[in-house]
């Protein structure tokens, strides 16, 4: 039997703003139907969610208004960089 080597560069990496992503799933939200209550694009909303765009505080605290999450816990949602400390 060969023996394989597995890194953990191997590992699949984790996607950015995995807090967000888990509400989104547990209110079985697409980004799609969020993009559409904030008014922007599918695409742009995308981008926010990969982090390849900062996110306008407007639609942190507009999605937080969504959940009924206190505001005090925008950098739990919206960390910097899309990943918890």
């Amino acid at each position: 039997m060969k023996h394989i080597n597995i890194s953990q560069t191997d590992a699949p990496r984790q996607k950015p703003y995995g807090k967000l992503r888990g509400l989104l799933k547990e209110y079985d939200y697409t980004q799609a139907d969020i993009a559409r209550k904030l008014g922007c694009s599918r695409y742009y909303f995308g981008d926010l969610m990969n982090d390849n765009r900062p996110w306008p505080l407007p639609y942190c605290y507009a999605i937080l208004d969504m959940f009924r999450i206190d505001h005090s816990e925008l950098t739990t949602y919206f960390p910097a960089g899309g990943y918890a400390a």
